[in-house]
């Protein structure tokens, strides 16, 4: 058992469980939740679930890159953690500022929130897209 164990099986289990977390918080937590509670109230439970998604994702992508230092795709991890990181400091608090003015019906913060909030969604899929190819790379 302990020869399977060893640094690039320890990175590819972290990236699993970062495709994993990503994969499931973006298509079943999400959606569900919209569903279950609708477009006004589902941000209530969604908002405070972002910065624990970013950061655990962030933990997992630099946690899979220290044990493969030597290969490429450390340093796309890397620059996975560093997508988690500007996302959850800078785009999530702009995007709760740009939320709370649309509700109070600001016209243009309602545009800005859209346009931010499709750069954080590509950003997360550019990053899911990046783990998965990662995952293939290490599986093999």
């Amino acid at each position: 058992m302990v020869d399977y164990v060893n640094f690039h099986t320890v990175a590819a289990f972290l990236v699993a469980l970062l495709v994993g977390g990503m994969a499931f918080f973006a298509f079943v937590v999400t959606p569900v939740v919209f569903r279950a509670l609708g477009r006004a109230e589902a941000p209530r439970l969604l908002t405070p679930l972002f910065p624990v998604y970013y950061r655990v994702m962030a933990l997992l992508a630099a946690g899979a890159a220290l044990p493969i230092f030597y290969r490429w795709e450390s340093k796309l991890l890397w620059a996975l953690c560093a997508g988690f990181v500007f996302a959850d400091f800078v785009l999530r608090p702009r995007i709760e500022a740009l939320r709370a003015a649309r509700a109070a019906g600001d016209r243009a913060a309602a545009r800005k929130f859209g346009a931010l909030h499709g750069v954080s969604v590509l950003l997360n899929l550019a990053q899911l897209a990046a783990a998965v190819l990662i995952f293939f790379r290490l599986a093999v």
